[in-house]
């Protein structure tokens, strides 16, 4: 029976570690960065995005983001996620449910 019984927890753990990767490839589909688009900028540290940072990139700002210090860019990402993850900025798409609707009077 005891056999049995680790047999068990052993399914029942590579069912859980199957299922965790399922969802964490998942949510990276759904939140990488488009070629073209609208994206957020998550800083890692905490500080807002640099201006000067951001017009040394094909990027242009269009509001704040959800999260303290990100912002909402529209632009161009080929080649720029490790560059910008190396300087502590993480890029990622931006769905409209999470990061609002762009309106007229945001800008």
């Amino acid at each position: 029976m005891r056999i049995a019984g680790v047999r068990i927890r052993q399914k029942s753990a590579a069912l859980v570690a199957q299922l965790a990767l399922a969802v964490a490839v998942l949510a990276a589909l759904a939140f990488a960065p488009p070629d073209r688009g609208e994206m957020m900028l998550i800083p890692l540290d905490g500080h807002p995005v640099s201006p000067v940072l951001l017009k040394q990139l094909p990027l242009v700002a269009e509001r704040s983001g959800p999260l303290p210090g990100s912002l909402l860019v529209f632009g161009s990402s080929e080649g720029l996620f490790v560059d910008l993850l190396e300087q502590g900025i993480l890029i990622l798409s931006a769905p409209q449910p999470l990061c609002g609707a762009h309106q007229e009077s945001d800008t």
